[in-house]
């Protein structure tokens, strides 16, 4: 967890704290006191002095709650209608809400291509594109750091070690039958400036990943260093899209 994640979180566990604090004390402490010290009360005055305003305590607590989530979920689809929508070309993805969870987005490209965006809460967003690339096919490429290499799930192997430049700061992990064809993928030059457009861009997601699993190119983008402003970009969306299917036709063309 990053310093500025952490801090985050105090700030919003300390203003839930101040928030709720005072108000349980006026609506939940000082009622149970007066009923406690008053033990002749009737049943009337223990409805109005004491169920009444825990219960007022309770239902502004779950407005509060359901507030609160209702404006997060709201502008959180806005954003990601923008952001993704409009990379189905002239229809559009279409989205498809997965309730408090998230969101997904699929349709076809112009050039055939399925593709489906998913984004859940952590925040975790994945573009799924299909290949005609075998699927017994596998490679990997994540930022050269622990967390990207162990949540890839391919920590069990070595990174691969490929000639020449353009490889900074990123690990390669593949299982391909065309070796031949494999070295020339991960040296084309254009398929490295599309891998650094989807790996060492600024927005600041923790793990960042390039994969072809079972006939699929997949990019994927999970935990945020912000706690709840985190936020994609149209721009960025496209940009990442280009990259991914750039890679994607490179890797169609020399591996099949």
């Amino acid at each position: 967890m990053s310093l500025r994640y952490f801090v985050q979180v105090v700030l919003f566990q300390t203003f839930v704290l101040f928030l709720l604090a005072p108000l349980g004390y006026v609506l939940v402490y000082l009622p149970l006191d007066y009923v406690g010290n008053n033990p002749g009360l009737s049943q009337s005055e223990v409805f109005w002095g004491a169920v009444v305003p825990i219960g007022l305590f309770a239902v502004l607590v779950m407005t509060v709650i359901t507030g609160g989530v209702w404006l997060t979920t709201a502008r959180r689809r806005a954003w990601l209608d923008a952001a993704f929508e409009p990379l189905g070309g002239d229809e559009g993805l279409v989205g498809e809400s997965l309730g408090l969870r998230g969101m997904r987005y699929g349709g076809r490209l112009a050039d055939g291509r399925e593709l489906t965006v998913t984004f859940q809460r952590g925040p975790w967003v994945e573009w799924a594109v299909s290949t005609a690339v075998d699927n017994t096919q596998k490679l990997g490429i994540t930022q050269d750091n622990r967390a990207s290499t162990k949540v890839s799930g391919l920590s069990w192997r070595e990174p691969l070690k490929v000639p020449g430049g353009g490889w900074d700061g990123l690990n390669l992990y593949a299982v391909v039958d065309n070796k031949k064809g494999g070295r020339k993928l991960l040296k084309d030059t254009a398929v490295q400036n599309a891998l650094n457009t989807l790996l060492n861009h600024d927005n600041p997601f923790i793990i960042r990943q390039v994969l072809l699993h079972e006939g699929t190119f997949i990019y994927r983008l999970y935990r945020h260093q912000n706690l709840f402003q985190y936020h994609i970009s149209p721009a960025e969306a496209e940009a990442w899209l280009a990259a991914l299917l750039l890679f994607a036709n490179k890797a169609e063309e020399m591996l099949t």
